[in-house]
């Protein structure tokens, strides 16, 4: 092993002459305040033979999240941060790096790859690693799917899992900080989700003192880190309007050849820079429902923010729910958003789409459970009791759900419409959907 390769090993892992660093280490790394994550794929690593790969945008907390597993269980990792040259060089040969750390660590200690987009073949040498039998168990980050992804998904078929963290989602927020008591719980509820649709739940933003500017920070640092030095993109220009001008069209249908219109660039490039954002997971899309092909004419996907505070800044606005001429596509982000990180493992087999029929009835989501669809409706509005759209009549008597929800403002009650149970739930309350899948 290279001299200048062992030393910078020793220093960013201290815990490898002095087991007493790490726990040390670990009072400096780790947040005063943790936030356990909804990443029930995680709750059986390590798995033997696998690379256990925890990909997201920028700043969600993927290291911290490691890093707390570790220090849970009390095994120190082999820390390998590959955004220094050094380690991306000692990280080209699987072959030479199991040799070198045979001996430097016992068999039970994990390697910690981080920010793995940096490698050029990520894929081929985690590929390496297990097949040459390291007995250690593996954890990578990477800041972008698409980067890390997009060269490994074939070489690491059948020898990796994965998970998606998110910013934190409005029960995790809840878990966190809401009172026992329930009628101080309900109002708590209330102010954390008014307070997440306007800034969002990345870690840094929901617990500084500058939420702007943190937000700032982040566009820039994706825009002009990731963008422009990462993925190439030669026009960053064009591609930080596209951002905005899809800030200000959630919800509503891509039209690429719009886009391309608007920001005059070629449809092709339009269509990889949607690629970029949507596997660094700032951006999805929502596909239409299409339950029966007489009623449901729309092929064209929707598109939204995995984020609302990254959304709002980029509208320019952070102005309060009930001030905003934007309410309703502030609502249904929020709302999508949620859906997208609250149930991974549920809504990785059954994402949400949406209904539009050609006679314009429109519902917001539909899960299509094994069971038969889900309807989710979504109003900015205060209803009154029992009130129910026509395009949500349209879709239960088309589709008879055993189900359908109206998220509003205030309105919490239940009845049946036909054979279906119709739930008006408020907005702080959105966690209790599928909370029984």
């Amino acid at each position: 092993m290279d001299h200048q390769l062992e030393l910078l090993l020793h220093i960013r892992n201290p815990w490898l002459r002095n087991q007493t660093a790490f726990e040390q280490e670990m009072k400096e790394v780790l947040p005063e305040t943790y936030v356990p994550r909804l990443l029930p794929e995680t709750l059986d690593w390590p798995i033997k033979n696998k690379a256990h790969l925890l990909v997201g945008a920028r700043q969600v907390g993927k290291s911290t999240f490691l890093w707390h597993l570790f220090s849970q269980k009390k095994t120190p990792p082999l820390y390998v941060n590959v955004e220094e040259k050094l380690f991306q060089g000692w990280c080209e040969s699987a072959a030479f790096f199991k040799q070198d750390i045979a001996g430097l660590i016992p068999p039970q200690a994990p390697i910690f790859i981080e920010e793995a987009q940096n490698l050029n073949e990520a894929g081929l040498f985690l590929k390496g690693l297990i097949d040459l039998k390291v007995r250690n168990p593996i954890y990578v980050t990477g800041s972008s799917s698409f980067h890390l992804l997009a060269q490994t998904r074939e070489s690491l078929a059948g020898r990796a899992v994965r998970a998606i963290l998110f910013p934190f989602c409005l029960r995790e927020l809840k878990d966190l900080h809401v009172n026992a008591l329930p009628k101080v719980q309900s109002y708590e509820a209330k102010q954390i989700a008014l307070r997440h649709m306007i800034f969002g739940g990345y870690p840094e933003v929901w617990f500084g003192q500058n939420p702007q500017r943190d937000l700032l920070n982040l566009v820039q640092a994706f825009v002009m880190r990731d963008a422009s030095d990462l993925f190439k993109v030669s026009n960053i220009d064009a591609f930080r309007r596209l951002l905005t001008l899809l800030a200000n069209q959630v919800g509503g249908l891509v039209e690429i050849t719009e886009l391309a219109n608007a920001l005059g660039i070629h449809r092709q490039t339009v269509s990889s820079y949607l690629d970029i954002l949507i596997e660094s997971h700032i951006i999805f899309f929502v596909r239409p429902f299409l339950g029966s092909a007489k009623a449901e004419v729309v092929r064209t996907p929707k598109i939204f923010f995995c984020d609302n505070g990254l959304r709002n800044l980029l509208m320019g606005s952070f102005a309060e729910m009930d001030n905003r001429p934007d309410i309703g596509a502030l609502v249904e982000n929020w709302v999508a958003s949620e859906l997208h990180r609250q149930f991974p493992s549920l809504l990785s087999l059954h994402p949400p789409q949406f209904w539009r029929t050609k006679g314009g009835a429109e519902v917001d989501f539909v899960i299509d459970l094994p069971t038969g669809p889900v309807g989710i409706e979504v109003k900015s509005s205060h209803l009154k009791s029992g009130e129910l759209s026509r395009s949500a009549h349209n879709f239960i008597d088309l589709y008879k759900p055993a189900r359908f929800y109206v998220v509003n403002k205030t309105l919490e009650e239940s009845r049946m419409v036909g054979k279906t149970q119709v739930h008006w739930i408020p907005f702080h309350l959105i966690d209790t959907i599928f909370a029984d899948q």
